[in-house]
């Protein structure tokens, strides 16, 4: 029952928020309950076992269609839907403390829109249902497009929207037609009841591609990549932390929870090809990244190139690579909404991305300078910090499956350290401008108090290695077990 009560809060949220007049109202409300719901998604953690196979405050709800099956509402939280369960209601309060500076109207959709948002996250998080995961996973969907179009900062985030939505939406068509076909098949679409079927091997082979091209479009690999820098560079700040924080984490999570546990054969046919493709997703984005001359699209290559090391890790099927790639999805989320944060602060301020324009920052924004090479290093994955402990995971682990693609893989840690030092040295130091000088201005509070939430896990985590033991007894179990 208390699995109830976290998808009936956020709809809570969404009915009060909508009866409200007053701008301040609306702000106070917002905070509230966004803060409200993430301590009660922490207090999960003090009641689920974690060294427990199975799954916490499972609930079964059947809706019978007609005799010939039902359909049943599986609900269930373990160790791996908790983590990003906590990172997607921690990440909501930083998108509307963002927020403030919209006018009533706007704030008011923006909150209502993010609620509902996170009900889907919640929803997807948490179903072992493969349909009723795929109608969460895909409305969230139309809801980021709203995001996108609306309240996009430049003209050109109508387009951005709609390649968002035609990237995603078609490329999960395959997804559902896999999933009716296990419905017609096997008369259930409950997780629990699937692991103990056997799918023949040819079945597999066609049901893994299916989910593949959905997922993989949502984490994005090359070539399904093309909506992710247009959607990140015309989305407002709470869109960008959301999509990078989150959104992104949909497609490993889809993976970690149902690929891998229902076509265990298939997977394991088609790691290499995954590898392969992974492979050049990384050195696609990371050299796609050294040419960018608009900062957020750089932040954005820089994420494409950082996921394709998270598929890395999940298929070279090693028990350390697969926990890397746990933590590197965390740490991701952390470090790049940060520096999405920082990347629109300076739009704002300037209303311009190309970093050109863009020198000597520290003299004039001292704390922003701080805050950026904070993210900037973890963001490298530095030693000391959670990028680095995901990154050094991923890759011994395939050392230890793939010695060569090891080798191959390793290089990505140099173009890492260029472009994030290249970027911040070109912003952060040099000669400062007249114009830049006596219109900047350093950070806010309460810019300032959206930025530490975000950095303080990132080293805290990087150095407890009671966390980094919890992630791996949690992940683990999922996929070898």
């Amino acid at each position: 029952m208390l699995l109830i009560w976290l998808w009936i809060l956020p709809c809570f949220s969404v009915l009060i928020i909508s009866l409200l007049k007053n701008k301040e109202q609306i702000k106070f409300w917002s905070l509230f309950f966004s803060i409200l719901l993430f301590l009660y998604t922490f207090s999960f953690w003090f009641l689920i076992d974690l060294n427990f196979f199975g799954f916490y405050s499972l609930n079964d709800f059947n809706w019978s269609l007609n005799n010939y099956f039902s359909l049943d509402l599986a609900l269930g939280l373990d160790g791996v839907s908790l983590l990003f369960l906590t990172l997607s209601t921690f990440l909501t309060r930083i998108c509307l403390l963002n927020s403030f500076k919209l006018t009533y109207n706007s704030h008011k959709n923006f909150s209502i829109i993010f609620f509902l948002l996170t009900f889907f996250l919640i929803g997807s998080f948490s179903s072992l249902n493969l349909l009723m995961f795929f109608i969460f996973f895909e409305s969230i969907v139309p809801l980021m497009f709203l995001i996108i179009g609306i309240f996009g900062s430049r003209i050109q985030k109508v387009r951005a929207a709609h390649y968002f939505f035609i990237y995603t939406v078609v490329g999960s068509l395959l997804m559902l037609v896999g999933i009716f076909w296990i419905l017609l098949n096997f008369k259930t679409l409950n997780f629990h009841n699937l692991i103990w079927i056997s799918i023949r091997y040819h079945y597999q082979k066609w049901l893994w591609v299916a989910f593949f091209i959905a997922l993989a479009s949502k984490l994005p690999l090359v070539p399904f990549h093309i909506w992710l820098p247009q959607a990140h560079v015309e989305a407002p700040i709470s869109g960008s932390v959301l999509l990078a924080g989150v959104l992104l984490k949909l497609g490993g999570y889809g993976f970690l929870r149902f690929v891998f546990r229902l076509f265990r054969e298939a997977n394991n046919f088609f790691s290499p090809l995954v590898i392969t493709l992974s492979l050049i997703s990384l050195f696609y984005g990371a050299l796609n990244t050294l040419r960018q001359v608009d900062f957020k699209r750089l932040i954005a290559y820089s994420s494409v190139s950082h996921m394709a090391i998270v598929t890395l890790g999940l298929f070279s099927l090693n028990e350390i690579a697969f926990s890397g790639s746990v933590v590197l999805m965390l740490a991701h989320g952390f470090s790049s909404s940060g520096l999405f944060m920082i990347v629109s602060l300076l739009y704002n301020r300037h209303k311009t991305r190309s970093i050109r324009y863009y020198k000597g920052l520290s003299i004039s924004m001292p704390i922003f300078s701080l805050v950026f090479l904070l993210f900037s290093l973890a963001n490298l994955a530095l030693p000391l910090t959670m990028n680095f402990v995901g990154e050094i995971m991923i890759l011994l682990g395939i050392f230890q499956s793939f010695p060569i693609v090891g080798l191959i893989a390793n290089l990505s840690v140099i173009l890492s350290a260029s472009y994030s030092l290249f970027l911040y040295n070109r912003i952060a130091f040099g000669t400062e401008s007249i114009y830049l000088f006596f219109l900047n201005r350093d950070l806010t509070r309460l810019e300032f108090y959206s930025f530490l939430p975000l950095l303080l896990p990132l080293f805290f985590f990087g150095v407890n290695t009671d966390f980094i033991n919890l992630i791996q007894v949690t992940a683990i179990k999922n996929l070898f077990y």
